[in-house]
């Protein structure tokens, strides 16, 4: 399996391999989904690099979903209230008891 990617800069620290790619933003560490050998990286094909990052990503979304459910169980109750208007006829002779009119 061979994917199309950009062109990164990597760099050898420590023995460690870093990849970086320049943006309209500047540079930015990037974690590649295939490795040197072309063997799929899991890790950064599910967290894209951190466990952390994906998990305050999940968090957003879980968040963000939970507010569209309130939002639409408000709406619903709200229609539900509206559809069940009562009409109350008052008898005038009986409103105006008690009442002093000048």
């Amino acid at each position: 399996m061979k994917l199309k990617t950009k062109p990164t800069h990597l760099v050898e620290l420590d023995g460690e391999k870093i990849h970086f790619r320049k943006d309209i933003f500047g540079w930015h560490q990037v974690f590649p989904v295939m490795d040197e050998n072309g063997k799929l990286n899991w890790k950064n094909f599910i967290a894209g690099g951190s466990w952390i990052k994906l998990g305050l990503v999940v968090l957003l979304v879980i968040l963000i979903i939970g507010c569209i459910y309130e939002y639409s169980q408000a709406v619903q109750i709200a229609n539900d209230c509206l559809a069940k208007t009562i009409v109350i006829e008052l008898d005038p002779a009986k409103t105006l008891q008690g009442i002093m009119i000048p």
